[in-house]
């Protein structure tokens, strides 16, 4: 099996209990520097594990960039509320804020309460974000992970967007 692979280099076990290795291998007719997992008791690693291709680096934990996942979690938790009703909803409230209060409908005054506290909402949630992220850790993950972390969205704002 080894013949059919050249310029083996890298070699990392690649989980904790040491069952698996990955390398970066050329593969005749295939490719050149292509990541590649050996299967335990090949020819191939064999080799690697009688250290022909060098020292195999042990397992590492990959570094998680806790802050982007945060980030992400509370622009998902904006959105969700509006799906694909965001741009009509923000017209809707454009429209409604250029209507003078004496040309109001008591409807009109309750909608744009209703987006008013939706966008107090989103505040919030920009809030909590930034909480999160002064310490973007495994734990602050979990935390944004959890819907409770989050403030709700206003019910008589979700109301609105269901008219859009």
């Amino acid at each position: 099996m080894t013949a059919h692979f050249t310029d083996i280099k890298n070699p990392r076990y690649s989980n904790a209990d040491g069952t698996s290795i990955d390398v970066i291998v050329s593969i005749e007719g295939i490719g050149t520097n292509l990541p590649y997992t050996v299967e335990p008791n090949s020819d191939l690693w064999n080799d690697i594990i009688s250290h022909k291709f060098g020292d195999i680096a042990p397992f590492a934990v990959p570094e998680v960039d806790y802050a982007s996942l945060i980030t992400s979690r509370g622009r998902t938790m904006l959105e969700a509320p509006y799906g694909e009703k965001r741009g009509s909803v923000n017209n809707y409230f454009t429209q409604l804020s250029i209507i003078p209060p004496e040309a109001m409908t008591n409807e009109d005054q309750r909608d744009l309460d209703a987006l008013k506290a939706a966008a107090n909402w989103e505040q919030s949630i920009l809030d909590k974000r930034d909480d999160l992220l002064e310490d973007p850790t495994a734990d602050t993950w979990a935390l944004a992970q959890d819907p409770a972390t989050w403030p709700p969205f206003p019910p008589e704002a979700a109301e609105v967007v269901e008219l859009c």
